[in-house]
């Protein structure tokens, strides 16, 4: 059985558990046997005739002990992996619950997501792993860099600013293929603020795209 969400391996479980159980009965009857060894030699000295009765108690009581101490062990190092799994479960929780709550999107939501609404959007890390932003919808958004987007098929722009001057971040290029530039292809930015970001186009892309940028 594989692992994952609303999955549960009950032989990685019970590996666990047997691992956790066993080694601290045999110390405990290891030590009892070496016990017994020493008193049963002491009363052999004294009283020869005990002989019998000290071997039988010599395998018997430390096989008992075992037994009862094993189950004992199972008890407590299963209520141990319990509580250990349900610790985890509820920071996993927790994560999960605080990432639905942040303002700021994941690498994974930029790479699966198409529409993103009051959301901080860092395009350095998102371009550590993808050279194109594609396809998206932004609207009230925070877009951070440090950054460098380059129109290679245009993109919408509505009401949105710059944290910087607009003639230092707006850059006018011949260039058709720029290297170490994320690509912007059919992107909407609507009341979008931009920071630390630079923008790389043609002329009448630039001009363009400047008529939905706040003055």
């Amino acid at each position: 059985m594989s692992e994952g969400v609303g999955s549960f391996n009950w032989l990685q479980y019970f590996f666990k558990l047997f691992w956790k159980a066993v080694p601290r009965p045999f110390k405990i009857v290891e030590a009892v046997t070496i016990f017994l060894g020493v008193v049963g030699g002491a009363i052999h000295q004294f009283n020869p005739g005990w002989d019998e009765k000290m071997v039988a108690l010599a395998w018997q009581l430390p096989l008992g002990l075992l037994v009862l101490l094993f189950i004992v062990s199972l008890f407590v190092s299963s209520y141990k992996l319990y509580k250990s799994q349900g610790k985890k479960v509820r920071k996993i929780s927790k994560e999960l619950a605080d990432a639905q709550k942040s303002p700021h999107s994941s690498v994974e939501e930029l790479l699966t997501r198409s529409s993103f609404k009051n959301k901080d959007i860092h395009l350095g890390l998102f371009g550590l792993v993808n050279s194109r932003l594609e396809d998206k919808h932004f609207d009230h958004c925070r877009i951070h860099g440090p950054a460098v987007l380059f129109l290679e098929g245009g993109g919408t722009f509505i009401s949105s600013s710059f944290a910087g001057g607009m003639e230092s971040t707006l850059i006018v290029t011949s260039n058709k293929m720029i290297n170490g530039v994320l690509a912007l292809k059919n992107c909407t930015f609507m009341h979008c603020t931009f920071d630390k970001v630079s923008i790389i186009g043609n002329k009448e892309q630039i001009d363009k795209i400047k008529e939905g940028f706040l003055k």
